[in-house]
Parts: C-alpha cells; structure tokens; sequence
C-alpha cells in the first residue's frame, strides 16, 4: 500500500505542476459553470439595484400605474412588471424573485375616498423571508400612499374623486346615521380643498391621516426541488467536465509512461501491475474528489449554490470519482498510443457530455432526449450532484445514481485491467 500511495502522490505532484493540465481540470470547469450560469439568468433573487419583485397590475387605472412608478422609484427594489400572476407565483417558489406585488382589481377606488372593503395589494412572499416581508411591506404601503398624497397638490383632480364618493354613499344602502358621518366628512373636507393653493405651497395644516389601500401578505411556499438560480443548474454540469478533463488527462499520463518506458522501469522493481494501475486510480480518484469539493465551496460561498442535503453531498463524492477513475482505467488501454487513447476516449466522452447533459442542461432537455440520456454516466454524475444541491434526494432516492456510478467505476476498472494484461503480454 505505501507504494501505491507514493505513485499516486509523485501523479498528483505532477498534475499541480503541470499548467495546462490544471487549467482543463479545474480553470476551464469553473470558468464553464460562471458563464453559463451567468448567461441563463444568474442566481437572479438580487441585484445591485435590490430585491427583485414582480409587480403584477390587474387594476390598470393611472392609480394603479402611479403606485408601480413609485415601487420604481425605491433603491431597494428592482420591478419586472412583464410576468403573469402564474410565472411570478412559480418564480417566487424558486427563489428566482424575492416576491411578488399584485394590484387588484379596485386599488384605484381603495386610493380616493370611497367605502372601499378587501384587499386592493396582494404581497406573495416565503414567509420565512422575515426581513425582506417587513421591509416590502413598509415599501409596498409607503408607494400605496402617493396617489393620496398626490390628490392634496391637485384639488381638482380630489373633488372628482370626492364627487364620486358621494355619489359612491349614496347609492350604497348604508344606514342613515354612517351616511351622514360620512357625508359630513366629505363636505367638511370639500370645504377644505377650497382654501388649498393648486400649486401645492399654500398653507395649511396638511392632509388627513389616511389608512390607504388595505396589503394582505400571502404565503408562497418555496419549492425545494427546483433550481434557485441558474448557477446551480450551470455548476454540475461543470464539475463533469472537469472530471472529463481529470479521467483523460491521467488515462494519457498512464499511455505517455508506458510508450517513454517509466512503466518498464517501475517494472522492473519489485512494483507490481496492480500496485502500478491502483497508484494511477487513486491519483485520479482523489484529484476529482477534491475537484468536486473547491467548485462545490466555489460555488456555495460566491454564487449561493445551495448545498442541504449532506447525505446525498457524500454519497455523490464518494461515487462520482470512482466511476471516472474506473473509465480512466478503461480508456487508458484502449491504445497503444497517446494518439489513439485520446481520440478512442475524447471521441466516447464528448458523446456522453452531450447525452447526459454536460452541453445541454437535463432540466431543459425533452422526455425522449432524459430517457435516452441514461446510458451516459455523465447523467448519473449530473443528477447525483443536483441531488444534494436542489432536487432534495433522500437516501433512497440517491441509491440509483451511485449505485450505477459505483458499477460503472467497477465495470471500467475490470476491463481496463484485463486490457492491461494483454497490453503487457
């Protein structure tokens, strides 16, 4: 055992010192994972200009349109105002939106003066954002305002509003008494706007206090299994390609030794076939393991890549190496040549890339293509990953994924043993 820990140190020794080796192993794979993660949409739930929150307008008055203005105008938010209640409702569950503000239906009548009963501003956030609620709630109310507040620099414009609201009482039916309470009001306040300057820098003792359109918060309840941003969809898909670049940078490493003859020469010490072929694996073995870990760290500390399901995070670090480095075994003894190694093996990865996700991400392909996708164990890599990052496997779920890594990784290492033996014979 110690020599083939000596082998696989004097490899991974020559890995860190080799630049262009490091670069397609672990440069490029992170490279990979931030652009394209970054070109379908990035993490998504805050930008530099605030919370993002789409704002849905079911009321479409000049009310209403005001209210979204002044949501625009916050520092603390960033508004798409183009989503359907539906997409905004799923992209709020995804954590792609911190939240969601709809205007109802009646928010410009809840804005003047009349009897208005019900919610006019529906506020659809995960109740466990505590922080974000309060403060889009203060936002939300605050916006809520500037229609009322704008009524009081423009009188005429208020006694519409006021004409309407008598009228509004007068035809409601309400009990004699309140209707005189709030015509009273009404008149008290009519009387009022005939003493404000239009222009706004009159005197006066200012506006009532309003209690504005009433905001009820509801509840979305985010999904756990789907992606939170496109950066954890994007980060697997690398991490693969950076064992791909592992798996046949040591199969060629273990070509070049036996075509310059190192391999003869460790032969012909008490060195065996095994200890030479185990030290080759588990330099590869603990090069992907430890791969998989900085891009996961990587990931998780800069880009917000979750990582909640630690079972399923050990099973697919254990597993995931241990396919790669058994195909690195295969490929390995393919050839008797750097040459025919790396086209035989590139030839056969760059098919399993693009079946099994590495080009295209598994979430967007069609059914037939996710069916057909499982004869590559870069699928099987890709869901083991997404299994502890956001698809929420639990042990049992995480059992098909590693248990087809693990044969694979054993499958590759057998034949590339018995290859190997007829190689040298």
């Amino acid at each position: 055992m110690h020599r083939v820990w000596t082998l696989a140190m004097k490899d991974l020794k020559l890995l860190v010192r080799d630049r262009a080796a490091l670069f397609w192993v672990f440069v490029w794979p992170l490279i990979f994972g931030i652009f394209f993660g970054t070109l379908m949409g990035g993490s998504g739930e805050r930008t530099s200009h605030g919370l993002v929150v789409a704002v849905i307008d079911e009321d479409r008055t000049p009310e209403s349109k005001e209210f979204v203005a002044a949501l625009r105008k916050s520092d603390a938010l960033a508004v798409r105002d183009t989503l359907t209640l539906e997409r905004a409702r799923d992209r709020v569950r995804r954590g792609v939106l911190a939240a969601y503000v709809r205007i109802l239906p009646g928010f410009a009548k809840a804005s003047g003066f009349r009897p208005v009963e019900g919610t006019a501003i529906e506020l659809g956030i995960d109740p466990a954002r505590k922080a974000e609620r309060g403060m889009l709630e203060g936002l939300v109310t605050q916006a809520s305002f500037t229609g009322i507040q704008k009524m009081f620099t423009e009188p005429d414009r208020m006694r519409a509003s006021l004409r309407e609201s008598r009228a509004a009482v007068d035809s409601s039916g309400m009990q004699p008494k309140d209707r005189r309470n709030i015509e009273n009001f009404l008149g008290s306040l009519e009387v009022y706007l005939k003493n404000v300057d239009s222009s706004g820098t009159g005197g006066g003792s200012g506006p009532p206090k309003l209690s504005g359109p009433k905001v009820a918060t509801v509840a979305v309840t985010p999904d756990l299994r789907q992606p939170r941003s496109a950066f954890e969809i994007s980060f697997p898909s690398a991490i693969l390609w950076a064992l791909l670049g592992c798996t046949m940078g040591f199969a060629q490493s273990l070509v070049s030794e036996r075509t310059m003859g190192t391999y003869g020469r460790l032969r012909s010490t008490p060195l065996t076939r095994a200890e030479f072929l185990l030290g080759k694996g588990l330099a590869s073995y603990l090069t992907g393991f430890t791969v998989i870990l900085a891009l996961l760290a990587i990931g998780r500390g800069l880009l917000g890549v979750r990582l909640e399901n630690p079972v399923a995070l050990v099973a697919a670090l254990f597993t995931i190496p241990l396919c790669f480095t058994g195909l690195m075994l295969l490929f390995a003894n393919l050839g008797k040549s750097e040459r025919a190694v790396s086209g035989a093996g590139w030839a056969v990865m760059l098919v399993f890339s693009m079946l099994g996700g590495g080009m295209i991400p598994l979430i967007a392909m069609p059914p037939w293509m996710q069916t057909a996708s499982g004869v590559s164990p870069v699928k099987w890599g890709i869901v083991a990953l997404e299994g502890s990052v956001w698809r929420g496997y639990s042990p049992a779920e995480m059992a098909l994924p590693c248990a087809i890594l693990a044969s694979v990784g054993l499958v590759g290492f057998s034949i590339g043993w018995v290859l190997s033996k007829r190689l040298e014979s």
